[in-house]
C-alpha cells in the first residue's frame, strides 16, 4: 500500500491525522508516525498497519491446502476477530504507567479480495533497541528497565494475563524515561496465519515449558524478561553464544537455544555481579518452582538492588556504564567506539613525552667535576681532557640514573607501605552490607551485631505482606554487599504477615470450621456453647470477626456453637384439676392428650397421673399424656317391672367390692 493510499484510508477512520514518517516494520506489520494539528497544538501517535492474510502467498498456500474461497475468508476473518478481541484487553489496561497505552482501532476490508487492513492507534514511544542506540547503557538504567518490565506484568497477573512475548522489540522508552510494554496478544494471534507458523520470532526469549508444549502460567513472562536483562548485561549476547569479541557463526544461536531449552545451567552474565546476577539467574531457572512466583517477587528484588545516580561512584569507581562491545555503527554511521580510540591515542602520547623527558635528563652530564687549569694546554692534552671529560659524562649519567632508579625504588615501597597500610585500616573499619530481606528479624539483629559486621538495624515501619512471613525483614535501606561503615544504621521494614480476609464460618459444622480457618492461616477457638431453636448442633452460631473482613495471620477467630434445641424440664401436673394442668404444660411448650377413667381416691377433674415423669428432660412441643378422674364410681339404683308397665327391676348383688348387677324381668 502507497502512502496515498493509507493516507486516503486514514482520512476515511480518522479524520484529521496525517502521515508524518514510517517508524519502522516488524514481523506483522508496519509503524507510522502520524499527527493533528489543532488550535496551534500539534499531539503525535504511532500507527501500526497490520494486514491479514499479510500477502498473495499467504492466501494462495491457505487454498492449496483443499480450502475453497469462502472457507478461506472464514479462516482469515476468525484470526481478525481474535485480534479484535485483543483490542478490548488493551482497553482494559490503558492508563498503567509502564504498558503502552492503546488509543484506538479501526478494521477496514480490503476492497474486492478476501483481506482486511487493521489499524491501531498507540502512544507515541522510542523502541527500546533504538533508545540504546541514542543513549549510554548503564547497569543502572537495566535495573530500572527490569523493575518497570515487573510493573507491567504485575498489572497482567493481576487480569490473569500471560503476554507471552517479553523480548527487547515490544519493550518502548517513554519521554521521561520510564519503560513499557507493549503488543498484548497480536504476535501470538498473528503466529496462526500460514507464513508465520513456526515460533521462530519468539524462540530466543521463549520458556522451556511453552517450547515443550507443556501447561504453563505466568512465570513464563518471568523468564523471557529475565532472558532480556541477562542479553544487555552480557555484550548483547544470549545465553551459551560465544562470547564477544568472537565472531559469531550461523549454527551459535541455534546451538545455544538447543542448551538453553534442555535444561543446562546458564553462566552467568558477564557483566552482572552479585545480587544482580543472582537475580537474573532465577528469573531464568529452568525449574519453574525455581523461579520467582510472581512480578512482585522479582520486583522487589531488583528495587533492593537500585542504585540513586549519586551512589554511582561509590559502587562503580570505574563508571557503570555498558560500552557498545559489537562495535555497531550508530543511526549517523560513526562508530559507537570512537571516544575509546581517542582516549587510547592521547595516552600512547603521554607517554611518549615522558620517555622523552627522562632520557633528557640522563643526556645532562657535570662538567663542574672537572679542573682544567686557566694555563696554555696542548693538543694531546686537550685530548686527554675531552676524553676524561667523555668518561665522566658517562660515569655521571650511569651514577644518576643509579640515583635515581634508587630513590624512585625507595619513594615507590613507602607509598606502597603507606597506601598497604591505610587500605587495612581502612577494611577494618569497613563491611559489607549481609542480605537481611527475607531474615526473621531476630536473626538479623545477631548477625548485624557480629563484629565482621557492627551495623545497628532499626525498624522504621512494619507492614503487612503477602509474600514474606510474619517477623521477617521486607525490605533494607542499604542494598546487600554494600561497602559502609562499621556502625551504620540500616532501617529495615518488619513484616506483618498477611491480610487474610476471615471466611464466614456461621453455619458450618465447628470441626469443619476450624478446618476452614486454620487453611487460612488463621487459628479457630470454641467460645460459647448455646441452645439453638434454629441451628442444628454442633454448628456455628456467631463469630467474633466479621466475614469479609481482613485480619493479620495468626489471629484466633472465636466461635459460639449450637447445643441444638433447649431441652423443657417436665412439671410435675399429677393432683392438679386440668385446666391448671394445661396451663403448666403449655407455659413450659408441652402438648397434653388426655383420657378418663373413675377413681375413688381422686376428685372429678383432677389429674390422676402422668406418662412421662416430672422432672424429665424432652423437646420442645412434646405430647405428655395425662389421665383424668372421673371421680368415683357412680352406683346403679333398682327398679321393677310389671306387666302391663314399663318398670324395670334389678338386683344388686355386692361380693366383696364387686359390684353385680341382674336384670329381673
Amino acid at each position: 500500500m502507497s502512502d496515498k493510499e493509507l493516507q486516503e484510508q486514514l482520512n476515511s477512520v480518522w479524520n484529521g491525522w496525517t502521515l508524518d514518517g514510517s517508524i519502522g516494520e516488524g514481523s506483522y506489520g508496519k509503524v507510522y508516525r502520524i499527527k493533528r494539528d489543532e488550535f496551534g497544538h500539534v499531539y503525535e501517535s504511532a500507527l501500526k498497519v497490520i494486514t491479514i492474510p499479510q500477502s498473495r502467498s499467504e492466501l494462495k498456500s491457505v487454498l492449496d491446502e483443499g480450502m475453497d474461497e469462502q472457507s478461506a475468508k472464514a479462516y482469515f476473518y476468525s484470526i481478525v476477530e481474535q485480534i479484535i478481541e485483543e483490542f478490548t484487553l488493551m482497553a482494559r489496561l490503558k492508563g498503567n504507567t509502564n504498558i503502552v497505552s492503546y488509543e484506538d482501532h479501526a478494521v477496514v476490508p480490503v476492497s474486492g479480495a478476501i483481506g482486511w487492513n487493521i489499524y491501531i492507534r498507540m502512544e507515541m514511544l522510542t523502541p527500546l533497541i533504538k533508545h540504546f542506540y541514542d543513549n549510554t547503557l548503564s547497569i543502572r538504567k537495566i535495573i530500572q528497565m527490569g523493575i518497570d518490565i515487573c510493573s507491567a506484568l504485575e498489572i497482567c497477573q493481576r487480569y490473569n494475563i500471560i503476554h507471552r512475548d517479553v523480548k527487547p522489540e515490544n519493550i518502548f522508552v517513554s519521554e521521561l524515561g520510564s519503560f513499557k510494554l507493549g503488543d498484548f496478544g497480536i504476535a501470538k494471534q498473528m503466529e496462526k496465519t500460514s507464513g508465520n507458523m513456526s515460533k521462530r520470532g519468539t524462540m530466543n526469549y521463549m520458556a522451556p515449558e511453552v517450547y515443550k508444549g507443556e501447561e504453563y502460567g505466568s512465570t513464563v513472562d518471568i523468564y523471557s524478561l529475565g532472558l532480556v536483562l541477562y542479553r544487555f548485561l552480557n555484550n548483547n549476547r544470549m545465553p551459551f553464544l560465544p562470547p564477544y569479541p568472537k565472531q559469531l557463526q550461523y549454527t551459535d544461536n541455534e546451538e545455544a537455544n538447543i542448551k538453553r531449552l534442555s535444561g543446562v545451567k546458564l553462566p552467568p552474565p558477564c557483566n552482572a555481579k552479585g545480587r544482580l546476577s543472582e537475580i537474573i539467574l532465577k528469573a531464568c531457572a529452568y525449574d519453574v518452582s525455581d523461579r520467582y512466583d510472581s512480578a512482585a517477587d522479582m520486583k522487589r528484588a531488583l528495587m533492593e538492588i537500585l542504585y540513586s545516580a549519586d551512589e554511582t561512584e561509590v559502587i562503580y569507581p570505574g563508571g557503570d556504564s555498558l560500552s557498545n562491545p559489537d562495535g555497531r555503527l550508530d543511526p549517523d554511521g560513526e562508530s559507537l567506539n570512537k571516544s575509546e580510540s581517542r582516549f587510547d591515542q592521547e595516552k600512547e602520547l603521554n607517554v611518549s613525552k615522558q620517555k622523552e623527558d627522562i632520557e633528557d635528563q640522563y643526556r645532562t652530564v657535570t662538567y663542574n667535576s672537572i679542573n682544567i687549569s686557566d694555563g696554555n694546554i696542548g693538543i694531546a692534552d686537550k685530548e686527554k681532557v675531552l676524553e676524561r671529560i667523555a668518561d665522566n659524562a658517562e660515569d655521571g649519567k650511569q651514577r644518576i640514573g643509579a640515583y635515581k632508579i634508587a630513590i624512585m625504588s625507595a619513594v615507590v615501597l613507602v607509598i606502597a607501605a603507606f597506601a598497604l597500610c591505610a587500605h587495612l585500616y581502612i577494611r577494618s573499619q569497613r563491611t559489607e552490607t549481609p542480605l537481611f530481606v527475607g531474615m526473621p528479624f531476630d536473626l538479623a539483629v545477631e548477625t548485624a551485631r557480629q563484629e565482621q559486621h557492627g551495623i545497628t538495624l532499626n525498624v522504621v515501619s512494619e507492614e503487612y505482606s503477602d509474600t514474606i512471613e510474619k517477623g521477617r525483614i521486607i525490605t533494607q535501606s542499604i542494598p546487600a554487599g554494600r561497602s559502609v561503615k562499621k556502625g551504620t544504621d540500616v532501617e529495615v521494614t518488619v513484616s506483618k504477615g498477611a491480610l487474610i480476609r476471615v471466611p464466614n464460618l456461621m453455619g458450618f459444622d465447628v470441626d469443619e470450621a476450624k478446618k476452614i480457618v486454620e487453611t487460612s492461616g488463621l487459628k479457630c477457638q470454641v467460645k460459647e456453647e448455646v441452645y439453638s431453636d434454629d441451628i442444628s448442633a454442633g454448628r456455628v452460631i456467631l463469630q467474633d470477626v466479621a466475614p469479609n473482613s481482613e485480619i493479620e495471620e495468626g489471629i484466633t477467630i472465636y466461635v459460639t456453637v449450637s447445643k441444638g434445641e433447649e431441652p423443657i424440664i417436665v412439671p410435675d401436673v399429677v393432683g392438679k384439676n386440668i385446666d391448671e394442668a394445661e396451663k403448666a404444660l403449655r407455659n413450659v411448650g408441652l402438648e397434653y392428650e388426655t383420657s378418663e377413667e373413675y377413681n375413688d381416691n381422686v376428685e372429678l377433674d383432677m389429674i390422676i397421673s402422668q406418662d412421662i415423669a416430672s422432672g424429665t428432660e424432652v423437646k420442645k412441643g412434646a405430647t405428655i399424656k395425662l389421665v383424668k378422674s372421673l371421680g368415683k364410681k357412680p352406683v346403679a339404683k333398682s327398679t321393677t317391672k310389671s306387666s302391663g308397665s314399663n318398670k324395670t327391676s334389678s338386683t344388686k348383688k355386692s361380693s366383696g367390692d364387686d359390684v353385680i348387677w341382674e336384670d329381673a324381668d
